[in-house]
C-alpha cells in the first residue's frame, strides 16, 4: 500500500516538473507549490502574483500584473517603448528591457484596434503597451510563462482564481506577517472625453476655456500611460481647438508636455 502511494506521488511530481500539469495536486499541495514558486522567485505570495489556467487539458500558472511589477523591482529592470505602429488594424508596440547587469531583451505586444474609437481605442493602445512591457519582463528574467494580457486571446482557455490565503504553517511569506494588510492601490481617475465646442458660434474665449479644462483634467494623471490614453480620447477636441485657435492650442500643448515630464511611466511610480 505504501509503495503504491509513493509511486503515485512520484508520478504526480514528474507531471508537475516535466509537463507542468498541476491538476493532479490536491488543494493543499497546490498552495504549497504556489508558495514555493513565489519563494524561489522572491515574490510575495500574499499579493497573489499568479493565477491558474486550464490549457490543452493541463492546469498551470500564469503571471498577473503584480508578478511582473515585483520582478522589475527585484531585477532592476527598466523598460523603454521603442516603436509603435499600426498594421492592418493591429496596434504593435515594441518594448526593450534592460536589467541591472546591462543585459537587454526585446518583445512586442499586439492588439486589434479595428473599428475602435475614443476610449475603446485608447484602452486598446494601452493594452498593447502593457502586453509588450509584461512580455519583455518575463522574457528578460527567464520565465517562460503566459501573462494575463495574453490569456483572453487564447481560445478554450479556462481561467481559475488564485488560491486562497496560504496556510500559516508554510512559512513562505518572504518575511511579511500573514496579518499585514497589503497597501491599497490608489483609485485612478476616469479616462474620459471632455465636451468641446462643436458649432461655429464658439469664440476665442470659449476655446481658451476648453483648453484650460483639458489641462486641469490632465493634471489628475497618475502616470504617463493614463495621460496618453486621455490625449488619444480627446484628440478630436484638441484638433478642433488647433483649427479654431492656434494660440490656445500651443498653450495646451506646452501644458501637456510639462505635465508628462513630471509623471512616472506607470502607476507604481517607476520611470522605466
Amino acid at each position: 500500500m505504501a509503495t503504491n502511494v509513493a509511486t503515485r506521488r512520484s508520478d504526480i511530481i514528474e507531471r508537475v516538473l516535466i509537463e507542468g500539469d498541476l491538476s493532479t495536486l490536491t488543494v493543499d499541495e497546490r498552495i504549497i507549490y504556489y508558495n514555493r514558486v513565489c519563494d524561489s522567485l522572491g515574490l510575495n505570495p500574499l499579493t497573489k502574483p499568479f493565477a491558474y489556467i486550464k490549457l490543452n487539458g493541463k492546469l498551470t500558472l500564469y503571471a498577473l500584473r503584480d508578478c511582473t511589477d515585483q520582478l522589475r523591482k527585484i531585477h532592476g529592470v527598466s523598460i523603454q517603448l521603442t516603436d509603435r505602429q499600426v498594421i492592418e488594424g493591429v496596434c504593435i508596440v515594441q518594448a526593450r528591457a534592460t536589467d541591472k547587469s546591462g543585459r537587454v531583451d526585446e518583445a512586442t505586444g499586439a492588439v486589434s484596434i479595428q473599428g475602435l474609437r475614443g476610449e475603446a481605442l485608447a484602452n486598446a493602445i494601452l493594452k498593447a503597451e502593457t502586453k509588450a512591457k509584461r512580455r519583455v519582463t518575463l522574457s528578460i528574467v527567464g520565465m517562460g510563462m503566459l501573462d494575463e494580457t495574453e490569456v483572453d486571446s487564447i481560445p478554450g482557455a479556462a481561467v481559475e482564481s488564485p488560491p486562497a490565503s496560504p496556510p500559516r504553517n508554510l512559512g513562505l511569506t518572504n518575511g511579511k506577517a500573514l496579518s499585514e494588510p497589503e497597501p491599497e492601490e490608489p483609485e485612478r481617475p476616469e479616462v474620459m472625453e471632455l465636451d468641446y465646442p462643436k458649432n461655429g458660434s464658439a469664440n476665442a474665449t470659449t476655446w481658451r476655456a476648453y483648453a484650460r479644462s483639458v489641462a486641469e483634467y490632465a493634471m489628475k494623471a497618475p502616470d504617463r500611460d493614463w495621460l496618453l490614453a486621455f490625449q488619444i480620447c480627446n484628440q478630436p477636441g484638441v484638433e478642433a481647438l488647433k483649427a479654431a485657435s492656434l494660440q490656445a492650442h500651443t498653450w495646451l500643448t506646452n501644458q501637456m508636455s510639462e505635465i508628462a515630464r513630471r509623471l512616472p511611466d506607470k502607476a507604481d511610480g517607476s520611470m522605466g
